[in-house]
């Protein structure tokens, strides 16, 4: 499977923009591989740094050993990546599965250009 489509919304106040998407399961994952990148924010991000957001996984991939904690960030100024966090130990990728029925929300807040 290639890439999977979400819905969600977003409101822009000022240079502030606010994002939700879902899709709780039915996320196709078979054949997929690497880490996780959430494509097609509605604007462009301000790409001076980083800025967090929630990410939360249903069966859709695999925390490297001492991570159990998954955030996102904007980066490519359009985009968000997955990465696992975990106490005492660096950044790590959060791996895609290849669940036939995955899910994920995200949900966060990000300062445009």
């Amino acid at each position: 499977a290639g890439a999977q489509t979400m819905s969600g919304y977003y409101t822009k106040v000022g240079n502030k923009v606010y994002v939700h998407a879902s899709a709780v399961s039915g996320l196709n994952l078979g054949g997929a591989s690497g880490a996780l990148v959430v494509n097609g924010l509605p604007f462009t991000a301000r790409s001076t740094s980083y800025q967090l957001f929630q990410l939360a996984p249903n069966n859709a991939g695999t925390f490297p050993s001492g991570r159990t904690q998954l955030v996102g960030y904007v980066t490519g100024n359009t985009q968000i990546v997955g990465l696992c966090v975990g106490s005492g130990v660096g950044w790590g990728d959060f791996s895609i599965g290849t669940a036939s029925s995955a899910g994920l929300i995200v949900s966060g807040t990000y300062e445009v250009a």
